[in-house]
């Protein structure tokens, strides 16, 4: 699988692995994940633990490698959408709980030295970070894309359905 900067050929394999994830006081049960074993990413030098889930469904390489395995290559959408619920990644499928305050998650990657480790982050999910008021924000709506503009085909059971990437 690539990862979004796909451009550099930053990627990594292994196998698809399933554990339950808590996150936000949510459990989600068989959620999947990466094992990964190889990588061109050189930060696992570094202890870190690996990538969170934050892409859309759309974009996920193991919910693409679950559905192909159950059902074989993708020629419509029909068996990738149904199975979202199951294999997407893990803000996505805590956001379909309906369990959060507000379906989103914030992240702020802070450092506060070059240094490897020299600072924190910060996730929320389902609601905003502290000190944060949300008429301070400018909300603008996620951008949808359309087949002819490199998105996702709607599955025949929902044809005017239209996917972020």
């Amino acid at each position: 699988m690539y990862y979004g900067d796909s451009l550099t050929g930053t990627n990594a394999s292994g196998v698809v692995a399933f554990d339950t994830v808590s996150v936000a006081g949510i459990s989600i049960e068989n959620q999947p994940f990466v094992a990964v074993d190889q990588t061109t990413n050189p930060t696992v030098r570094y202890d870190t633990a690996g990538i969170f889930g934050l892409s859309f469904p759309s974009g996920s390489e193991a919910h693409e490698a679950l559905v192909v395995a159950e059902s074989g290559q993708i020629i419509t959408t029909d068996a990738f959408v149904s199975r979202t619920a199951d294999y997407a990644p893990t803000l996505a499928r805590i956001a379909m709980t309906n369990q959060l305050e507000m379906p989103m998650f914030s992240i702020e990657l802070q450092r506060s030295t070059i240094d490897i480790g020299g600072g924190r982050g910060i996730l929320t999910v389902g609601t905003l970070p502290d000190g944060v008021d949300n008429s301070s924000l400018t909300w603008v709506p996620i951008r949808l894309y359309n087949p002819a503009e490199g998105g996702m085909k709607p599955p025949a059971f929902a044809p005017d359905e239209v996917y972020p990437l």
